[in-house]
């Protein structure tokens, strides 16, 4: 695979919505030049049974040919170590900070939850969510809960906005 990594700032500002009815802001990581395949993150709103809006976020790949050949979010570490090279973490997760206040302001969900991909996550992996937490208290979101589930080992948060 010839990947190469090219991460765009200056996204789309306007969400747009999926076949499921999730908002949807992207923006390109890279290009997988073999396959001929745009890397893309995704950050999204995808609302559940109970109305709330899940926060996610994860790496998709997409056709340059038609945007809606878009593959299912992968939330996993080795793929984001694929794709986005050390060096350039950082900028990553302030654009993905930068996605989430433009959705945030767009879709204007009451709540809003979130929960880790992978269990246990040391508190250095903690650091992004407790960023996205900051953001959402600072648009009016209160944080109702947040605990480290004994089971499966996930951390979990739900925010609800106080209008």
């Amino acid at each position: 695979m010839t990947y190469v990594f090219d991460l765009e700032r200056d996204f789309d500002r306007e969400p747009h919505v999926d076949a499921d009815g999730s908002r949807v802001i992207d923006f390109a990581l890279g290009y997988d030049l073999d396959r001929s395949l745009i890397i893309v993150m995704s950050v999204m709103l995808v609302r559940d049974e109970s109305e709330a809006f899940e926060l996610c976020f994860g790496i998709r790949t997409r056709s340059p040919a038609n945007a809606l050949e878009v593959s299912p979010p992968d939330y996993s570490s080795a793929t984001a170590q694929r794709f986005v090279p050390p060096a350039a973490t950082e900028d990553v997760l302030s654009v993905v900070l930068s996605a989430i206040i433009v959705l945030i302001e767009a879709v204007k969900p009451k709540d809003i939850l979130m929960e880790t991909f992978h269990a246990n996550l040391p508190l250095k992996a903690m650091k992004k969510y407790k960023l996205i937490s900051d953001i959402l208290e600072r648009f009016s979101y209160a944080l109702i809960d947040q605990f480290r589930d004994e089971t499966d080992g996930k951390d979990y948060w739900s925010f609800s906005r106080n209008d």
